[in-house]
C-alpha cells in the first residue's frame, strides 16, 4: 500500500493507493458510504453545474454537489502520488474503484 487514508470527514471520503504489480495495475480505491461523515456526503446532493474544459473542448454537465466537492478534494490529494506511480511504473494501468460496506 503506497497511501491509506483509513478516516473519511465532512466531504472526504476514504482512500489508499495500492500497485498491484501482478495485474500491472495503480490502484485507487475509494470507499463508499461507511460512516456518518460519508452519509452527510451522500445527502449532499444538491445539482451544481459543472463544466470540464479541454482538448476536446467544454463539456457542459450537472453533478452531485456532494460527490462533485468530495471528487475534488480527493484529486488534491492523490494527483502528485498517482503522477509519481504513473512515471515510475510505465505500462501499468491506472484504476480508479469504489465500493460499499
Amino acid at each position: 500500500m503506497v497511501v491509506h487514508c483509513p478516516t473519511a470527514g465532512l466531504l472526504r471520503p476514504a482512500y489508499c493507493i495500492v500497485v498491484d504489480a501482478p495485474s500491472a495495475a495503480i490502484v485507487l480505491c475509494i470507499r463508499g458510504t461507511h460512516s456518518r461523515q460519508d452519509m452527510f456526503t451522500s445527502l449532499t446532493g444538491a445539482v451544481k453545474p459543472h463544466h470540464v474544459a479541454g482538448a476536446g473542448g467544454v463539456a457542459l454537465g450537472y453533478a452531485h454537489l456532494g460527490m462533485l466537492a468530495a471528487a475534488r478534494w480527493l484529486l488534491a490529494q492523490t494527483s502528485g502520488v498517482l503522477r509519481r506511480l504513473v512515471a515510475e511504473h510505465p505500462g501499468y494501468q491506472l484504476l480508479v474503484v469504489g465500493g460499499w460496506r
